[in-house]
């Protein structure tokens, strides 16, 4: 029975990613056959101006509604596309690197090896938003999503950008001052058995902030925000080591000597 289940394990960790790759694919494939819009009008409808009295909140409201009957489900289908792939790649990628496929690799999986590696991980994956912010904005601009009169695109991403930039600092020097007496590495279910309360917060805390970034994950896949899917699963990943190191004994006590191994004095 055992076996079996291994085996079970084994096959899903492996066929899941593989599966959510080939279906990103069959959904990019068909948004390429896929026109854009339907119908027409398209143009004049792109290039309208508010008509003489109207506000710009209802003609935003006007235009938005009609550009939207407009469209096709090509967009969603490539959000959807896309965003499956890089699901399945980062956790294919998971998989390959913690060896999951073996039986008892989940409960051997670890946290980054130092201090330093976890913290060069947060900032990788936190920079990399910038990136898929840009994208994604930029993205929906060319497809029409926002009016030829909209505001600026500076508008939109200089203080988003400049949210994430200043607040990597602070991130990194919080990590730091948690992970200052944590043990890395260290297995990534470790307990703290002498303290199961604390063991019990720190699993809430930074289990359940670790599920809030895996489904946003999944929901930005399904939504046009696949460049954000490996930050998201990389930030979940960190959540979970974090816990982890804090979990496990520190390192002066796991080298401290035993009571009873000190010899007594003459």
């Amino acid at each position: 029975m055992r076996r079996a289940i291994r085996a079970g394990l084994a096959v899903l960790a492996l066929g899941l990613p593989l599966l959510l790759a080939a279906w990103g694919g069959l959904l990019c494939a068909g948004a390429a056959k896929t026109p854009p819009y339907v119908g027409t009008g398209v143009p004049e409808l792109f290039w309208a101006v508010p008509e003489p009295g109207e506000s710009r909140e209802a003609f935003r409201q006007r235009w938005g509604d009609g550009m939207e009957r407009l469209r096709s489900d090509k967009w969603e289908k490539q959000d959807m596309g896309r965003g499956l792939l890089f699901l399945g790649g980062v956790l294919l990628a998971g998989v390959l690197r913690f060896r999951l496929w073996r039986p008892g690799s989940w409960a051997e999986a670890r946290t980054p090896g130092s201090r330093r590696g976890f913290l060069f991980l947060l900032a990788a994956a936190w920079l990399a938003l910038v990136p898929a912010l840009w994208f994604r904005v930029l993205e929906d601009m060319e497809r029409g999503y926002y009016h030829h009169q909209s505001d600026s695109i500076g508008a939109v991403l200089i203080p988003d950008t400049a949210l994430l930039l200043l607040a990597l600092p602070l991130l990194l020097a919080a990590a730091g001052l948690a992970l200052r007496h944590a043990r890395l590495p260290a297995g990534l279910w470790a307990r703290d058995a002498a303290r199961p309360v604390r063991g019990a917060a720190l699993a809430l805390a930074c289990g359940g902030t670790a599920a809030l970034l895996a489904a946003a994950a999944v929901d930005d896949a399904r939504h046009g925000g696949f460049l954000a899917v490996p930050s998201l699963l990389a930030g979940a990943y960190l959540l979970l080591s974090l816990r982890a190191a804090l979990a496990a004994p520190p390192l002066s006590a796991a080298a401290a000597p035993s009571p009873r191994s000190v010899p007594r004095p003459a």
